[in-house]
């Protein structure tokens, strides 16, 4: 998790790949740029969950 993408044998293409991925979990879309700024699984994870939370409310979970 702490592992960084590119180290673990990532590449542009894949980093592709899992924003687009990534993309079809939430209500927004997870910028390409943003996963080369935060580099680990962890911190990806981190950003994914962030961008969720912004997006719905506690009451209803639905997209504002």
């Amino acid at each position: 998790m702490h592992e960084k993408f590119f180290e673990a044998g990532g590449t542009s293409l894949s980093l592709l790949t899992l924003s687009r991925r990534l993309s079809g979990l939430g209500p927004r879309k997870v910028p390409l740029g943003a996963l080369f700024e935060h580099t680990t699984i962890e911190a990806m994870a981190r950003l994914v969950e962030d961008r969720t939370d912004r997006d719905t409310t506690h009451e209803t979970g639905y997209e504002l």
